[in-house]
């Protein structure tokens, strides 16, 4: 392999791409290529990365480069020219040398252009001092530039919390920053666009509805409407970003800008501010719409070419035997003029039967539950279940109230121990360490508890989603096609707001446990058989015992299904 030059060309902002920052760079490493005779490769560009916080070391072109000296794929004696030091890097002195001498002990010559200096294997100690010297001064202008920066930043984002001053253009995608003036006293008001926000309300409607993120992602794309970047096909996972993003119902999340990090995962710099974008959700909704997809497992749902919703019991059913998923086993008509023959079956049990050879997945209820007659069923005694009013909300309450105040004491406790660390109690740095690690841990269970207060706030109650659910089961023989598809979504949906869990026996009975666990329903061969009072027996209250039946009422605890079985029968 030849001998090439190779140009590194970078700025540090996106705005200097509309300037004429990349075509002077390259303009330079052409001439003194063309000058030395040599092949030029321009291939190695970081644009709008800054090489303060050596990104582009860790993970962009110049990482490529250095991985590929390093490898041997660039040949001992190649180039790398830079238009000055500044483009490689603006870090520590220490780095630099670092950077340099990883080249230069691997055959390459550095070439700073803009002072004609070459730094390669053979460079004198004083060639070194002379780069160090401009490193140390350009990381120190870095430093300044960065403090100031960070002065200005938080500037705006008091004035952002105390008076509600947009300070950055740069918004959500249904909105349109109108600008007035230059800084320092520029105003930036933000207007709604109307397409746009019909777009969002479209994805919450369909979300509260029932419809996951798949199938409202081709449910938009299917109707010709494109996402709000690049005019491209919806993707499911924007569509979940977008269904979970709080600047729908007005908020504005500031984040710290932490060195190498982008905005998804930067830690947020204090709480929300309110109002700073208008509201285009109603709060009431957008938080269903978060229980919702809270609710839901992973990967749970119709998959994109789906055009019926078989199961309206996806997420209830489980096997009584293992605790596995039941789910639904579509048989298709041999015969012409037959119909298929849909049958409920415990998953674990069917790996089984195909050859499984995981241990925990090993079941013996072989039981096929025919799942028309057993929809038709639990959907006819659905709509007159009692269902107790939930206590829940006021005991998310006085949690968080709970948390905030074991926050607000670690607080004080993490001040007290860094006064005596800056005081030169260095036996305290553990503890300090230990003590803001607990203050994290709870800071992220506040912000749980306070998620979970913001959802039983808007939260329907029990008694209307059961009345809800009854006028949806009326209307299910009024419609058809994509109607029907998405009506039945609904309906599982509702479902999951009055019944806690399905519990499938191997003798073929079947447990319908209604929301808050009060009350069982039991059915066989899809007829309805008894109904039983839990609560009275098992003296668990009804905001508790949902969560305890989902753990208690499997083959593994006999004593809880013991206490089960013998309700039911007194009953």
């Amino acid at each position: 392999m030849s001998v090439k030059a190779y140009s590194y060309a970078r700025f540090s902002s996106k705005a200097q791409a509309e300037g004429d920052s990349l075509r002077r760079q390259l303009k330079a490493a052409f001439d003194w290529a063309d000058k030395h005779g040599l092949q030029l490769d321009t291939r190695h560009r970081d644009l709008g990365v800054s090489a303060y916080t050596g990104a582009h070391r860790v993970k962009g072109a110049l990482a490529s480069f250095i991985r590929s000296v390093e490898d041997g794929e660039i040949t001992r004696g190649s180039y790398l020219l830079v238009d000055s030091m500044d483009r490689l890097s603006r870090e520590s002195e220490t780095e630099v040398l670092h950077l340099l001498l990883t080249l230069t002990r691997n055959g390459i010559k550095v070439v700073n252009l803009a002072e004609n200096h070459v730094l390669d294997e053979k460079a004198e100690f004083t060639d070194y001092i002379r780069v160090l010297i401009h490193a140390s001064r350009s990381n120190a202008e870095s430093v300044e530039k960065g403090r100031k920066v960070g002065l200005k930043r938080a500037e705006n984002k008091r004035l952002a919390r105390e008076e509600g001053k947009v300070w950055s253009a740069s918004g959500p995608g249904w909105l349109e920053a109108i600008v007035t003036g230059t800084k320092p006293n520029r105003h930036i008001e933000w207007k709604v666009i109307k397409e746009r926000k019909q777009v969002v309300q479209m994805m919450f409607d369909f979300a509260e509805a029932g419809l996951g993120t798949v199938a409202i992602t081709q449910r938009l794309n299917d109707e010709g409407y494109k996402s709000f970047r690049y005019d491209r096909p919806w993707q499911q996972t924007v569509v979940l970003d977008m269904l979970r993003n709080r600047a729908v119902i007005g908020e504005y999340q500031p984040k710290f800008a932490t060195s190498g990090s982008n905005s998804y995962n930067r830690p947020n710099d204090g709480d929300p501010i309110s109002g700073y974008y208008p509201e285009i959700i109603k709060p009431e909704q957008f938080h269903r719409v978060q229980a919702i997809i809270g609710a839901r497992k992973p990967k749970q749902g119709r998959s994109a070419g789906s055009k019926v919703f078989n199961n309206l019991f996806i997420g209830l059913g489980s096997c009584h035997e293992c605790g596995g998923t039941v789910g639904i086993h579509v048989v298709k008509a041999k015969a012409e003029g037959r119909a298929e023959y849909q049958a409920l079956r415990c998953i674990n049990s069917a790996r089984n039967a195909i050859g499984s050879t995981n241990v925990n997945n090993v079941c013996t209820n072989r039981t096929r539950y025919s799942y028309r007659k057993l929809e038709a069923s639990i959907l006819a005694h659905v709509g007159s279940y009692k269902i107790p009013n939930s206590k829940s909300g006021r005991n998310r309450e006085s949690d968080l109230a709970d948390a905030i105040a074991m926050r607000d004491d670690l607080a004080k406790k993490v001040e007290n121990l860094l006064d005596l660390v800056e005081d030169g109690n260095r036996g305290m740095v553990a503890r300090y360490n230990e003590r803001v690690t607990q203050l994290e841990a709870q800071e992220a269970e506040v912000a749980k508890l306070k998620i979970a207060v913001e959802q039983t706030t808007y939260q329907v109650p029990l008694d209307t989603r059961r009345k809800a659910l009854a006028g949806l089961i009326e209307r299910l023989n009024t419609v058809e096609g994509a109607a029907l598809y998405q009506l039945r979504a609904s309906v599982a949906l509702a479902l999951k707001g009055v019944v806690d869990q399905i519990r499938f026996h191997k003798d073929g009975n079947v447990d319908v446990i209604q929301a808050g666990g009060g009350r069982a329903y039991r059915f066989k061969d899809g007829d309805f058989i008894a109904t039983a009072n839990l609560l009275p027996d098992l003296e668990i209250e009804a905001d508790d015992i949902g969560v305890r039946l989902r753990a208690g009422l499997t083959s593994h605890d006999p004593e809880g299904e013991e206490r089960l079985k013998r309700v039911i029968a007194a009953e």
